[in-house]
């Protein structure tokens, strides 16, 4: 449970901002905004045959964001077919040409 702990108080830190800029980057359209700013939606159609959606929680002050955060990041590398830390190593800058 600590290692949960700690990696839901990493994913914590990232803003809604820093994801929509990977969303965007990567192919992801928003298609609605709550207008109560508590989450917006977003899909993308990679094969062009079907169009899968994400919910990205808009509010960071909420006490499951970090929870919330943790399922999009999931359903994120599942549809991209990538592994979560690269993901997160995109949301946090952190670039691997520098190694």
């Amino acid at each position: 449970m600590k290692v949960l702990a700690k990696s839901l108080n990493a994913l914590e830190s990232i803003s809604p901002s820093t994801i929509m800029d990977y969303l965007i980057l990567h192919g992801w359209k928003q298609v609605f905004f709550d207008t109560h700013n508590e989450y917006s939606f977003w899909v993308r159609d990679p094969d062009r045959s079907k169009k899968v959606a994400i919910l990205l929680p808009m509010d960071d002050a909420q006490l499951d964001y970090p929870l919330r955060i943790t399922e999009l990041l999931q359903r994120l590398a599942t549809l991209e077919q990538r592994a979560e830390l690269e993901i997160v190593g995109e949301w946090l800058g952190v670039d691997k040409s520098a190694k």
